[in-house]
Parts: C-alpha cells; sequence; structure tokens
C-alpha cells in the first residue's frame, strides 16, 4: 500500500501499517484496504455528531442526559464494529 500521500500531510502511518500487515499475516484480522478502516472509523465516530440535532428530536426527545450516555455507549458498539469487520470468517 502506498502510504506517500499521507507524507505528504505530515501523516506518517508506517507503524500501523506494519502492524497491520503483522495481524493479516498472522490471521488475526482479515485483509482490508487502510482507507476502509479510516472511512468506517471516522463515519462511525463523526456520524453521530454530524447528526446530532436529528438524534434529539427522534430518539432522545431533547434530552441532553440520554444524549450524552448513548454516544458514552457508542464508544464500546464502535469497537465491537469493527473488531467484527476484521476478524476472520
Amino acid at each position: 500500500m502506498d502510504h506517500s500521500r499521507f507524507k505528504t500531510n505530515n501523516l506518517n502511518f508506517e507503524k500501523l501499517t506494519i502492524q497491520i500487515s503483522d495481524e493479516v499475516k498472522n490471521g488475526t484480522v482479515i485483509p482490508f484496504q487502510f482507507e476502509d478502516l479510516f472511512v468506517n472509523v471516522l463515519g462511525l465516530c463523526a456520524f453521530p455528531y454530524i447528526v446530532k440535532p436529528v438524534l434529539m428530536d427522534f430518539f432522545f426527545s431533547q434530552n441532553n442526559e440520554e444524549l450524552e450516555l448513548y454516544m458514552n455507549s457508542r464508544k464500546i458498539e464502535v469497537k465491537r464494529i469493527l473488531r467484527n469487520w476484521l476478524k476472520p470468517d
């Protein structure tokens, strides 16, 4: 995978790339594109904040405490989703 575009943006993912490659070789995770991982993490984490007004109206009746509890539960849920996506069948 060519990460030269990351380096031009002062982002260096060499260590992460090596770790991912090792995990794929060991069969711990399925092969995947780094860009897919990045987009999935970004979407899972950012989207609830982007649609916060919709969440407040439809699910939380403008209750900030309930929304905060939900957002905190997302931390666990995002990890679960990513683990399930990456684990071999």
